[in-house]
């Protein structure tokens, strides 16, 4: 079974992402973006971040129990 790979933020910058089989979770603001993260499916394994979604979810990001995340440069 495979685990799933994710990517949260601004679409214009994940859409290159979706190519490549990432599940892409649109979000600009905080609401949208924490939404987004309480929607990860249960096998994400890996969450790609836009900074802005970084920033949003710092909080989040501290529990040891999240999926692995790595934020994009700008």
């Amino acid at each position: 079974m495979f685990a799933t790979v994710a990517a949260i933020g601004e679409p214009a910058l994940l859409a290159g992402y979706g190519l490549a089989g990432v599940r892409i979770l649109a979000g600009s603001t905080d609401a949208e973006i924490l939404n987004a993260w309480t929607a990860l499916p249960a096998d994400t394994a890996f969450v790609i971040l836009t900074p802005r979604s970084a920033q949003a979810l710092e909080r989040a990001l501290s529990d040891p129990r999240s999926p692995m995340t790595v934020v994009v440069p700008q």
